[in-house]
């Protein structure tokens, strides 16, 4: 976190109020990219449109509640002297998961290495998070030419969303797509879970497949920080609505 101009690991960072969150990661930047990793705000922020979107980038549903929070805070901001948009990020959403996913399966692999190294024995699906398994699983069949397709797709979604930002600076989306879910609400349905189980009889274009299929459970919960997690860039989470 904050040591690095190539985005890999998303870290989160929860904090009272701004002022710490700057505190912190003042504390944590690596001084040596500092010049490269912060740059100066605009003097005039006003005089910058503000893009907004309340439209899912994989296209699931997202709730009244939710739309009228970011609304509010649209109602908010112009009131204030700004410019706000509507604007879709120019990224396709379903895309870039499933990018996400295919660069991700090497973390399937380290998780057994590290199984291996406290228990000598590789790991086994009652063991671990079913997409642990999966992930495992899927990396067994990747080939290792995906690499460059996976390159070549975040060097695009990077260019996309620099372009993007020199005509909009500030990008305002919702963080959930609804209120927050019950922790009875599984990760994965059942349905997949069996089906991850099994997932090593299928072929890799459509382990893949099933993967995001999974994955889209949890993923229609939160479809817009993906975008940030790939893209290396900033976003910052704020409480700005309360539901009944």
């Amino acid at each position: 976190m904050g040591d690095d101009t190539v985005p890999s690991t998303v870290n989160f960072a929860n904090a009272k109020n701004v002022a710490d969150l700057q505190k912190y990661f003042d504390g944590m930047i690596n001084q040596d990219n500092r010049e490269k990793l912060i740059k100066d705000p605009p003097k005039n922020l006003k005089k910058y449109p503000i893009a907004y979107s309340t439209k899912s980038p994989v296209g699931t549903n997202v709730s009244k509640d939710v739309v009228k929070a970011v609304k509010q805070t649209v109602k908010f901001l112009r009131s204030q002297g700004y410019t706000v948009v509507k604007k879709d990020a120019p990224v396709e959403g379903k895309k870039l998961m499933m990018t996400y996913y295919t660069e991700s399966t090497p973390t399937g692999t380290n998780a057994n290495k590290m199984i291996r190294q406290k228990t000598g024995q590789n790991m086994k699906y009652k063991d671990v998070s079913p997409m642990t398994w999966a992930l495992y699983r899927v990396d067994k069949k990747q080939p290792q030419s995906l690499e460059k397709q996976v390159a070549k797709e975040n060097k695009l979604v990077d260019k996309q969303m620099t372009a993007f930002h020199k005509k909009y600076p500030l990008y305002l989306t919702p963080t959930t797509t609804k209120t927050a879910a019950k922790n009875s609400d599984p990760a994965y349905l059942p349905k997949y879970t069996k089906k991850l189980h099994k997932i090593s009889k299928l072929s890799h274009k459509k382990q893949i497949h099933l993967i995001y299929d999974a994955w889209l459970h949890c993923l229609a919960k939160t479809p817009f920080t993906p975008l940030a997690n790939v893209s290396g860039e900033p976003a910052l989470s704020l409480l700005a609505y309360v539901s009944k």
